[in-house]
C-alpha cells in the first residue's frame, strides 16, 4: 500500500537558536522550535497524521485529502507567517513510500538535507537597513526595536532576538507544567518556580548549604543515547517507528519528572532552591535521544547519579529488549563561561565514552577553572595536564578517567563523608608525585619513600573503612582493590577523587585556590 511521508525539520540551528550566549534568547530559539512542530501537528491534522516527532523534527503521513505539494505550501505560508516561527529556517520534503518504508525515511531525510543546501542559512526576516546599528545581543542582525537585558532597559535588538527572548521568558515555567502535565489536571508542576539566568542559578545558597568553593559554578550534563539512531531506522513501518517514538518520549518525561521531584523534596531542597524557592534547573536541549541540563555545579553529580538510576532499566522492547545504554558527558565551569562552547565540550566529552562503548552507560567529565578551555583536541589537552608516559602510551587517558553509573553512585553515596577523614593535602602530594614522575626512588624501579608513606597515611586514615574501598575499586581504572603498593595505575583513581571532591556535596576544607591548578599544568592535578 502506497504512503505518502512529508517531514519538515528546522535547520541550521547555530543561526536561530544557538547564535548567542543571552540564555533567555537560547532557550526562547529552542522552544520555539519544539512549539512549531507541536503546532503543525495539532493545526493540520486534516492533512497529516503524525509518526515521530522530536525537539525539530516531524514526520507525519499525507492524509491524502489535500495533495502534498499543496500541504508543504500550507505548512511553509503558516511558518513564515508566524511572528516567531519565521525567524528559525525550516525544510518540508514528502516522497511517495511505494516500497521498504526504511528507504522512505531515508530518502525524505536526503531530500531535505538537498533542500537545505539550496537554501540561505538564516532567517532573513527583519533583515532591512536600521538606523539603531547592530543587535546588542547577537552582534550580528540590525537593531529594528528594543528589549529589555538584564540590568538594562531598552537595548537595540533585532526582531528575531526579541521575538526569542520574550518566548523563553515567557515560557520557562509552561514549558515544564505542558510537558508534564498536558490536560492540566494537577497543580503540582504549575505552581513551581524557577531561576532564569545562570546567575541565580549558580549563587546565593542557603545559610545551611555552604559550597564555599563552588559559589558561581555550573553543570553543564549531556546525554546522548547509544544506537538510538539505528533503533529508529529498523522499523519497518510507521507503526513501529510511532511505538518508538511513544517510548522514548515517555522515558524522557518520566526523567524531567524525577528531577524536579527530587529538587523539591525536603531532603534536597537547600541544594536545589534558591532562597526565594525558585528551582534550580535550566533545560538546553531536549528531545530525541539528545538531553542537556544546567544546574548548580554542586548538583552536576547528583543529576548524573539521578539519570543513571532512571536508565538503569530502560530496554526496548520494554518487556524483553535490549538494554539501551547512553554517553553523557559533564562539565564543571564558571557561570559565566561562553555557554555554546561548553555545550560543544560536553558533547565531545561523550563522544568519549561512545569511542570506548557503545553498549555501557558512560559518563566522561572535565572540571575547568575560570574560563580555562580545553580546545578542540581533548586528547591533546589531556596529554598537557598529564605528560607521564609508560611504553609510549599516557598512563591517564580519556578510557581510564570515564565514570560509570556505579561509579558516580559510590561518589555521591560515600565521598562526603569520607571527606572527614581523607587528608585532602595527601592525596593532593600522590597525584603530583605520579604525574610529574617523582613517584619512584632515585635511580631506581620501587615506589619513592614518601609516596609510601603517603599511601600508609591514607591508610590509616581510612583504617579499612568499607565506604573508601568500595569507592575505590570503583574509580580505578583496573577495578583493582585498595593495596598499600603505588602503582601508575592508580593515578587516574586519584585524579578523579582529588578534582570531584568538592564536587559531591557536603562540608569539606576548601583547598587553597589555585592549587589544583598550578599542579595541573605541571601534569597533575
Amino acid at each position: 500500500m502506497s504512503v505518502t511521508l512529508l517531514r519538515v525539520e528546522a535547520v541550521n540551528l547555530a543561526n536561530s537558536v544557538f547564535d548567542t550566549e543571552d540564555l533567555s534568547t537560547r532557550r526562547g530559539g529552542s522552544l520555539m522550535l519544539l512549539r512549531a512542530v507541536e503546532d503543525i501537528e495539532k493545526n493540520y491534522k486534516d492533512d497529516l497524521e503524525r509518526i515521530s516527532t522530536g525537539a525539530s523534527i516531524g514526520l507525519f503521513k499525507v492524509t491524502g485529502k489535500v495533495a502534498p505539494d499543496a500541504v508543504v505550501m500550507k505548512l511553509r505560508k503558516f511558518l513564515t507567517a508566524h511572528p516567531l516561527y519565521r525567524h528559525g529556517t525550516f525544510v518540508i520534503d514528502w516522497v511517495d513510500a511505494t516500497g521498504d518504508f526504511r528507504v522512505a525515511s531515508e530518502s525524505v531525510i536526503a531530500a531535505n538535507r538537498w533542500q537545505q543546501m539550496e537554501s540561505l542559512s538564516f532567517s532573513g526576516q527583519n533583515l532591512g537597513a536600521s538606523a539603531d546599528g547592530v543587535c546588542n545581543v547577537d552582534e550580528i542582525r540590525p537593531a529594528s526595536t528594543t528589549t529589555t537585558v538584564k540590568g538594562k532597559k531598552g537595548v537595540p535588538v533585532s526582531q528575531s532576538i526579541a521575538q526569542r527572548k520574550t518566548f523563553g521568558v515567557d515560557n520557562k515555567r509552561t514549558f515544564y507544567a505542558k510537558l508534564l502535565d498536558p490536560e492540566g489536571k494537577s497543580q503540582h508542576f504549575r505552581q513551581i518556580e524557577f531561576t532564569m539566568d545562570f546567575d541565580d542559578l549558580a549563587n546565593h545558597p542557603h545559610d545551611n548549604f555552604h559550597p564555599k568553593t563552588l559559589e558561581g559554578k555550573i553543570a553543564v550534563f549531556y546525554v546522548d543515547g547509544n544506537k538510538f539512531g539505528g533503533i529508529a531506522r529498523d522499523c519497518k513501518d510507521p507503526r513501529e517507528l510511532g511505538k518508538w517514538d511513544e517510548y522514548l518520549k515517555g522515558q524522557r518525561k518520566a526523567l524531567l519528572a524525577r528531577l524536579i521531584n527530587r529538587a523539591i523534596s525536603q531532603e534536597a531542597k537547600e541544594r536545589w532552591q534558591t532562597r526565594n524557592g525558585a528551582l534550580r534547573l535550566e533545560t538546553l536541549l531536549w528531545g530525541g535521544d539528545e538531553l542537556i541540563f544546567a544546574v548548580p555545579g554542586w548538583c552536576g553529580l547528583e543529576v548524573a547519579d539521578e539519570f543513571f538510576k532512571h536508565a538503569e532499566d530502560m530496554r526496548y522492547p520494554p518487556e524483553d529488549g535490549k538494554s539501551l545504554t547512553h554517553a553523557c558527558g559533564l562539565v564543571f565551569c564558571h557561570h559565566q563561561a561562553p555557554i555554546s562552547s561548553i555545550s560543544a565540550l560536553a558533547k565531545a566529552l561523550a563522544e568519549k565514552g561512545k569511542d570506548a562503548a557503545k553498549n555501557a552507560n558512560s559518563l566522561h567529565w572535565m572540571v575547568l577553572e575560570s574560563f580555562d578551555h580545553a580546545g578542540g583536541n581533548l586528547d591533546a589537552f589531556l596529554a598537557r595536564r598529564f605528560p607521564v608516559r609508560q611504553d609510549g602510551a599516557s598512563v591517564v587517558a580519556w578510557q581510564t578517567m570515564g565514570l560509570d553509573s556505579d561509579a558516580v553512585a559510590k561518589l555521591n553515596d560515600h565521598l562526603p563523608t569520607l571527606k572527614e577523614k581523607l587528608p585532602r593535602s595527601t592525596i593532593i602530594r600522590i597525584v603530583r608525585m605520579m604525574a610529574e614522575g617523582a613517584h619512584l626512588a632515585s635511580g631506581g624501579t620501587s615506589p619513592h619513600p614518601l609516596l609510601k608513606r603517603s599511601y600508609q597515611q591514607i591508610d590509616e586514615a581510612i583504617r579499612t573503612d568499607d565506604s573508601f574501598t568500595e569507592l575505590w575499586k570503583a574509580l580505578h581504572p583496573l577495578n583493582a582493590d585498595w593495596t598499600l603498593d603505588p602503582t601508575l595505575s592508580d593515578l587516574s583513581a586519584w585524579v578523579k577523587l582529588i578534582e570531584l571532591w568538592d564536587y559531591c556535596t557536603g562540608e569539606a576544607p576548601a583547598i587553597p585556590r589555585g592549587v589544583a591548578t598550578n599542579a595541573a599544568n605541571r601534569g597533575a592535578q
